[in-house]
């Protein structure tokens, strides 16, 4: 008898293999017009300017290709979801990554062939309409409406027809399963596989890098739109902008099996990016080193160095928390007089986190100073993109070293 639950723990311990790499056949038809007028005596350098533009007009309406580019770029887009990445090969996939993309795909596929059974019957009439209204324009332009008629019976004839357009409006895919286990690999093209393999894996690992070094570099941008804060002294983030710099992780989980450096990568933006609240409030040294990790993350040459010198992308250093209370002072007065106590307010600078990386530059900031907030107005119930710290214009010390860096974190 087979004893599941080892059965469970083999599976589970097997490392994933094979990815999946998914390419977009996806065709559409030109919108410009291709005709010779010659083959009706005229030249289009002596047409007048009302005329001239009739031929510069597109052959279907503008709105009649925009719900296929609509689908065209949704399934672009699956393919650059979490659990894939887009390389010059196509997108690749993890097995699990694979699998909901394609069911994604044909959800988009039935979508663009009921687009089509759509448009087949009002596609004759929907042209003519259209072409009319291009000779009307000419014609409120003061073209002549004999020549206009011309042009236009011309352009009719040169309409392409539904069967052209419908067998140039095309939605496909193409799913190609590599192996990364020589053991699967032919005898007679070993080299050949192997080659590819090692194409394959540093091709992905560079669109990683890459991915995570273009997104590090548009959320800063975003969080640095603003500058308010709210009532508590907290800088407010869009939710969404917590979510965006989080899907990168997810992006580099599903596919750390393909290339070394890839877990490395995920674990130390992990180690960051979950201590992150979901709510987007965050508090002054939250922000900040948020805002430095970013800041980091954007250099994709020092990314990569330290990658492959095995440095520590991220390294967390505790602050020592300062505090000073001052002693509560008694006085009495006479005996016939009453006791006055006098205290005075403990003031307590809270600790902050610091994520210090050997840099550039040596980065303090007072923890007192990052926690006070700067009174801004705020508008009551809206909710910004990305709110940059008020505490961004704490003046910084700057002592120069030696060492390359990624950042420090107050």
């Amino acid at each position: 008898m087979t004893n599941v639950n080892s059965a469970v723990q083999i599976v589970a311990k097997t490392e994933e293999t094979k990815v999946a790499v998914i390419n977009l056949l996806i065709s559409c038809i030109s919108e410009d017009r291709q005709i010779d007028l010659s083959e009706i005596g005229i030249k289009v350098e002596e047409l007048p300017a009302a005329t001239r533009k009739m031929m510069s007009e597109k052959i279907f309406p503008k709105d009649f290709l925009r719900s296929y580019h609509r689908i065209r770029e949704q399934a672009e887009c699956e393919l650059d979801k979490d659990g894939s990445i887009k390389t010059p090969m196509g997108g690749i996939n993890s097995r699990s990554s694979a699998i909901s993309k394609i069911a994604e795909l044909e959800t988009l596929k039935a979508a663009w062939n009921q687009q089509l059974a759509t448009d087949a019957p009002k596609y004759t009439t929907m042209c003519s309409e259209h072409l009319a209204a291009i000779g009307q324009a000419a014609i409120d332009a003061k073209a002549d409406p004999v020549l206009v008629g011309k042009l236009t019976e011309h352009l009719m004839k040169r309409q392409p027809t539904w069967e052209q357009v419908s067998a140039n409006l095309k939605f496909g895919y193409v799913v190609t399963i590599i192996s990364l286990d020589e053991t699967d690999f032919d005898p007679e093209l070993m080299n050949a596989q192997r080659d590819s393999v090692v194409a394959l894996r540093d091709g992905v690992m560079g669109a990683l890098v890459q991915n995570v070094c273009k997104e590090a570099l548009e959320i800063l941008k975003l969080v640095g739109k603003k500058d308010r804060t709210t009532k508590t002294g907290q800088i407010q983030l869009n939710p969404r902008t917590i979510r965006r710099a989080q899907q990168m992780v997810s992006k580099l989980e599903s596919l750390a099996f393909i290339h070394k450096l890839i877990r490395p990568l995920h674990d130390a933006i992990k180690a960051q990016m979950d201590k992150l609240p979901a709510s987007g409030s965050l508090t002054g040294s939250e922000f900040r080193n948020f805002e430095q990790c970013l800041t980091a993350l954007r250099d994709q040459t020092l990314v990569w160095e330290r990658l492959e010198k095995g440095l520590p992308l991220i390294e967390v250093t505790p602050v020592q928390a300062t505090a000073t209370t001052a002693n509560a002072g008694m006085a009495a007065a006479s005996s016939q007089q009453s006791l006055v106590m006098t205290q005075t307010q403990s003031a307590v600078a809270a600790p902050a986190e610091t994520v210090a990386v050997t840099t550039d530059a040596s980065v303090s900031v007072d923890a007192a100073a990052v926690e006070t907030p700067v009174p801004v107005a705020v508008v009551d119930g809206q909710q910004e993109e990305t709110v940059p710290a008020a505490e961004s214009s704490t003046p910084i010390h700057v002592e120069p070293t030696t060492s390359l860096s990624l950042f420090d974190w107050v």
